[in-house]
């Protein structure tokens, strides 16, 4: 009887053990190969790669690096990025995967398939004889910088990063994941990375041993005042979006082709809004937009966040080109309420492309005129949209439909082709109220002229939408 009893103890302890390493969590850590490469692409001076937050860290990588800014490596990299028809954000990350850091030097990664897809390059994606010069290089970067000795002057700033970033990753649910998906939560690697700034990305890759590994790589833009970064709820909104990725990506690759003729239509619609925000791809109503499902699916069944909250944030979305995705989730009642027929989310995939196909019909009749609503528009100007006027006016003038006072004034306008660029005073534009914009002008406008500007999409005080854009013009007498 005892045996039995020791037998039966052994066979709940491995099964308790087996579960607890089924729902293992992930601890996230800062890599010495994407601070590596995102050392490399900040060095080439390109906007998106240089957005990180100003701190003690950041000014040490400047002082630090700035001298090798010539490198042969550096140089490279912006010749390959420049023979591209779009720049691929994915670069940093990307690269990092296809290389080990050894005892020896750099080396191709030889556990993860490359990133590169062969030859076809049209996409921004690097070929593998690029990728090679490339290491090659890097390796020759490695050593003539010493960045390992950097790296290990720096574990200090990495282990706190890595010990404020894993109270968030802590704080996962990773049991929804089996439920949702399907799958257990397993992710290979959740990599904290300071270069980054605000910019957030997944990389899946295949094992050459036909394993399956999920990354995702987090930036952050807020610090203390010691230039440590912290972590609040946006970021761990970003953190569920990128895990998602990993889970929906393979999902929405298996129903691409279906799913393709709605993506074209309406993609005719909100293509330029999405392209905004870095969604040029028309597949990315797919990929982007079915992971908000997921996303906020998330939210909803943990109260993540207050109603009032989740509005705003759906209604953000809504405002960037995924306008049907309130009524997305409000459909995903109908996955929570049959799971008998949908056990998970990949057999419910198919119902959302007949949705999908709804909206395309009903686009014109309720989503756009929705959109426009919801969107924060110039309601009035002063000169007037093509008016003609005295060069005796001192200021030019935007009435917003909402409250649109910003912390810093400078930046609602773009100068506007065509025209002549407004001679505005910068140094004393302000804010009548939250709703009116002036900016006096520097010196007195020309004769028979045309001037005129564009204001952005400039995000709102009150909901964060972006502005639809405005052209004003207008010429004098």
């Amino acid at each position: 009887m005892k045996n039995i009893m020791n037998k039966n103890l052994l066979v709940s302890i491995l099964l308790l053990f087996t579960v607890a390493i089924g729902f293992a969590q992930t601890k996230a850590k800062i890599d010495e190969r994407l601070e590596l490469t995102t050392v490399v692409f900040r060095l080439t001076g390109v906007g998106y790669f240089t957005n990180a937050t100003e701190s003690n860290y950041i000014a040490d990588v400047d002082s630090y690096f700035s001298k090798y800014a010539n490198h042969e490596l550096i140089k490279y990299v912006k010749s390959v990025m420049k023979s591209r028809d779009v720049l691929n954000l994915y670069l940093p990350v990307d690269l990092a995967g296809d290389i080990e850091i050894t005892k020896n030097g750099i080396i191709l990664n030889d556990e993860w398939n490359l990133s590169c897809d062969g030859p076809d390059t049209s996409a921004g994606s690097w070929t593998k004889q690029e990728i090679e010069k490339y290491v090659r290089l890097l390796d020759k970067f490695f050593k003539e910088t010493r960045f390992h000795s950097f790296f290990v002057d720096h574990s200090d700033y990495y282990a706190k990063a890595e010990t404020r970033a894993n109270e968030m990753v802590s704080s996962i649910d990773t049991a929804w994941f089996q439920d949702f998906f399907g799958q257990r939560f397993n992710m290979s690697n959740i990599w904290i990375v300071p270069l980054l700034g605000p910019h957030n990305f997944m990389d899946r890759r295949a094992g050459k041993n036909g394993e399956v590994y999920r990354n995702c790589a987090i930036g952050f833009t807020l610090v203390d005042s010691s230039g440590y970064p912290l972590f609040n709820d946006r970021n761990f909104m970003v953190l569920i979006h990128e895990i998602c990725h990993n889970y929906n990506n393979p999902i929405c690759e298996k129903y691409e082709k279906e799913f393709l003729p709605v993506c074209n239509t309406l993609f005719s619609y909100v293509g330029e809004d999405l392209s905004y925000e870095h969604y040029g791809d028309r597949i990315s109503i797919l990929y982007e937009g079915l992971n908000r499902v997921c996303e906020y699916s998330y939210y909803m069944d943990h109260h993540t966040l207050s109603e009032q909250e989740l509005d705003r944030r759906i209604r953000f979305e809504e405002i960037i080109g995924f306008v049907w995705l309130h009524e997305m989730l409000q459909y995903m009642e109908v996955f929570r309420s049959n799971r008998d027929l949908f056990p998970t989310y990949e057999d419910f995939v198919p119902q959302l492309r007949l949705f999908l196909e709804q909206v395309a019909v009903q686009m014109e009749s309720y989503y756009l005129p929705k959109m426009q609503m919801m969107s924060p528009m110039v309601v009035a100007t002063f000169p007037a949209n093509n008016a003609l006027v005295d060069t005796t006016i001192t200021s030019v003038e935007i009435i917003f439909s909402r409250p649109m006072q910003q912390y810093n004034c400078f930046g609602v306008v773009d100068s506007s082709y065509h025209a002549l660029p407004l001679p505005v005073d910068f140094d004393n534009i302000y804010w009548l109220n939250d709703h009116h914009y002036v900016m006096p002008l520097a010196e007195p406008l020309k004769t028979h002229s045309r001037y005129g500007f564009r204001v952005r999409r400039t995000p709102d005080n009150t909901y964060g939408f972006p502005t639809v854009p405005y052209d004003l013009i207008f010429e004098t007498k």
